[in-house]
């Protein structure tokens, strides 16, 4: 009974958390520095590169490795997106408490179908070992999934302030 309770605590903190990672608004406004991707129409190449600025008819570039130029028209570029880091702590609680919550149970699991031997004394042990390792693989899978490329519609442009 007491077990069933902790359970059902566990999956409900596991929902409520990635219910609230995923409740974030994403900012249109593409920032100077930026990593972001295009697809030049002319040569159908995908390109990787850092933003220097982006006007409504303009991409500047800071730096591309594979890029011939340095500067597009926005009507030669299409699928442009920026690589977005999404809030990394609550990804990784959210990837943590699945981790945990699906490791735990394949311990209780595996502590439940024991058969009554001498080895049984240990594997009580599996419980805790099991959502343990399940959390810290969740963690780092959570870790890993914060980063998002996001599509940049066409109107969106940033804001170059001059320096002071």
């Amino acid at each position: 009974m007491m077990m069933e309770r902790v359970w059902r605590t566990a999956i409900s903190a596991a929902l409520l958390s990635v219910a609230f990672s995923r409740s974030g608004a994403q900012e249109t406004l593409v920032k100077p520095g930026a990593t972001v991707k295009f697809q030049i129409d002319s040569t159908a190449s995908t390109h990787s590169a850092e933003l220097a600025r982006l006007t409504r008819d303009s991409l500047f570039l800071a730096e591309c490795g594979t890029c011939r130029r340095l500067l597009y028209s926005r009507a030669e570029v299409s699928r442009l997106a920026v690589l977005r880091v999404e809030s990394r702590g609550d990804r990784m609680l959210a990837g943590f408490a699945i981790g945990a919550l699906l490791g735990g149970g394949l311990g209780y699991l595996a502590a439940a179908n024991c058969g009554g031997s001498d080895q049984c004394d240990l594997a009580g042990l599996a419980i805790p070992f099991g959502g343990i390792f399940g959390g810290l693989i969740g963690t780092v899978a959570g870790l890993f999934s914060a980063y998002k490329w996001t599509p940049v519609p066409p109107e969106a442009v940033n804001i170059q302030l001059p320096p002071s």
